[in-house]
């Protein structure tokens, strides 16, 4: 690392501001994982940011039945 490179700590709350991925230590440091390549190890921690679903969504988000659309055949429509 460079000598003249003269960087800012963050402390607190500071580092809100940024975001960050998070990449098991696990995948790093053991020897099992030794073998699998740097790129597929940042690419599991893309995967592990990517949004889950919830079961704590506010009930009023959830779709009701009679909001969905249903599309039938023609045979079975009421004229």
């Amino acid at each position: 690392m460079p000598s003249n490179l003269n960087l800012d700590y963050y402390y607190g709350t500071e580092a809100d501001q940024y975001s960050f991925y998070r990449i098991p230590k696990t995948l790093l440091t053991a020897p099992r994982y030794k073998s699998v390549s740097i790129e597929a190890k940042v690419l599991y921690g893309l995967l592990l940011e990517r949004p889950q679903p919830t079961m704590n969504t506010p009930h009023n988000l959830k779709p009701h039945p009679q909001n969905v659309p249903l599309s039938r055949p023609a045979e079975y429509r009421q004229s």
